[in-house]
Parts: structure tokens; sequence; C-alpha cells
């Protein structure tokens, strides 16, 4: 099971992604659209994968970004007094 995820790993690459909030802003919603390329299959198939920031509970977001063409999360504390509501801390 470990080798196939290994090889798995080695054969889906990140190509391009592209965050609608422009980085890890909590007081906007956001969504990350990455582009991947499968190899697992001949020929390689090229795919979206779409992740929307959301709240954890109300304090707390989980806000995805882009990093060197991947996306990326991060679990982030809302400001006090700024709930977290529809993937944002309003």
């Amino acid at each position: 099971m470990i080798i196939f995820l290994v090889l798995s790993n080695l054969l889906l690459h990140a190509m391009d992604c592209e965050d609608t909030d422009k980085g890890q802003v909590v007081n906007q919603a956001g969504v990350t659209i990455s582009t991947v390329k499968d190899c697992s299959h001949n020929p390689c198939v090229a795919s979206q994968i779409v992740e929307r920031d959301s709240c954890i509970d109300s304090s707390k977001l989980l806000e995805y970004y882009c990093k060197n063409g991947e996306s990326k999360s991060v679990v982030l504390k809302c400001p006090k007094n700024m709930p977290c509501k529809y993937g944002a801390c309003q």
C-alpha cells in the first residue's frame, strides 16, 4: 500500500493554481482551482481540483491558497468579534 501511494505521487504533477481571494485573506471567501496532470494513464490526463475556503467552527477558518503552483491549506483563527461564516471571518 505504501509503495502504491509513493508511485501515485510521482505520477501526479501540479501544473497551475489560481486563488480567487489572492492568498490567505480571512475576511473574503475564496476558491482555489488547481490544474494537475495525472500520468498514471497513457496519455496523461489533465484535470482541475476546486477547493473552497470553509469554516471549521465559528472561530476557525480552513483557508486554501496557492504556493509554487499547488493548492495548500492552513487553519486560521478568526479575529475577535469576527465569527466565521460562509467561508470567511465576518
